[in-house]
């Protein structure tokens, strides 16, 4: 089922996909009187491509929802070995690690941050120097608005 199609809020996770994929921009997310935000579409600017349905994961389940697939994942627990990253983090510093290790040259980090109005936003940055407000959990509804994505990486990952 789809969002979009049927109004369910339990089928939608807000995570925004349909609404950067329009090429329409027919797709705007509203907030509801508890604060989340859901996709809301204006029909008359839809020209049906289907690509909001494409990259919708409540659709695809059997693409996060191992337990459809069959194919569990096995569980991983790590912790930075630098104990003042730890107390900087969260989740045991391991985002610094992963960073740390893959991010030599030629990179661009993306990660969610509060903005100034305590609200959950991602950027990315270009700078191992940059990523202290990436760390620590945001357990809350995040907004990735217009993400400014680099347009070498956009094309490299098949996002349009």
């Amino acid at each position: 089922m789809f969002y979009l199609n049927t109004g369910i809020k339990e089928i939608c996770c807000g995570c925004r996909a349909c609404e950067t994929i329009c090429p329409q921009k027919c797709i705007t997310m509203t907030e509801d009187e508890e604060g989340f935000y859901y996709p809301l579409k204006q029909d008359d600017l839809c020209t049906d491509c289907g690509l909001c349905e494409s990259v919708c994961p409540s659709i695809h389940k059997e693409k996060i929802d191992y337990k459809e697939s069959g194919n569990l994942p096995k569980a991983f627990m790590a912790i930075n070995k630098n104990e003042a990253i730890v107390h900087k983090s969260a989740s045991g510093g391991v985002f610094s690690a992963v960073v740390n290790a893959y991010c030599k040259d030629n990179f661009v980090i993306f990660g969610a941050q509060f903005d100034d109005q305590l609200r959950v936003i991602h950027s990315h940055v270009h700078s191992l120097d940059e990523i202290d407000k990436y760390r620590k959990s945001k357990y809350v509804q995040s907004d990735i608005n217009d993400l400014d994505i680099p347009v070498w990486w956009s094309r490299s990952s098949g996002v349009a």
